[in-house]
């Protein structure tokens, strides 16, 4: 007859695998609706290190085309979040750090540091969807598909 800390122990990976699949299963809708890019990359101290991001030429990119360039710097202290419910909190954390996704349309409100040549500015960019192909979708699927296996198999 199992112990109490073996059927304990079952009903929390149970409940974590059921957590881990709900926060796998949504992603299948990218299968469907890809999401977008602000067409741009900063590192943590705010720096601008690319403006094209995932698309295939730099006048693909919303960031190109709202006025971002290599080299610009975010306002940090302009875009702090307190509070942390606003657009310029919520747009600093979708820039930040590298590479993200985020969903179609979704805006964008950066606040621009003083930069030798450029003045500080705001800028509003609208994301746009990434280029999608059949590779994009065929790698998604399988990742998707590994996950949930890993999961399951872990249950």
């Amino acid at each position: 007859m199992p112990s109490y800390e073996q059927i304990a122990g079952r009903v929390l990976l149970v409940a974590l695998a059921f957590w881990a699949l709900a926060m796998i299963v949504p992603d299948f809708y990218r299968l469907y609706q890809p999401l977008g890019s602000f067409g741009f990359y900063a590192n943590n101290d705010g720096v601008i290190t690319d403006i094209q991001g995932p698309f295939l030429n730099q006048t693909a990119s919303p960031a190109f085309r709202a006025g971002l360039r290599v080299g610009d710097r975010l306002d940090l202290a302009q875009m702090r979040c307190i509070p942390i419910r606003t657009l310029r909190c919520a747009s600093a954390m979708a820039a930040l750090g590298g590479f993200r996704l985020v969903a179609n349309q979704q805006r964008a409100e950066l606040v621009m540091a003083t930069a030798p040549g450029r003045p500080a500015r705001e800028l509003n960019i609208v994301a746009e969807q990434r280029p999608y192909n059949g590779w994009v979708l065929a790698v998604l699927l399988l990742d998707q598909i590994a996950a949930m296996l890993v999961i399951l198999a872990a249950a």
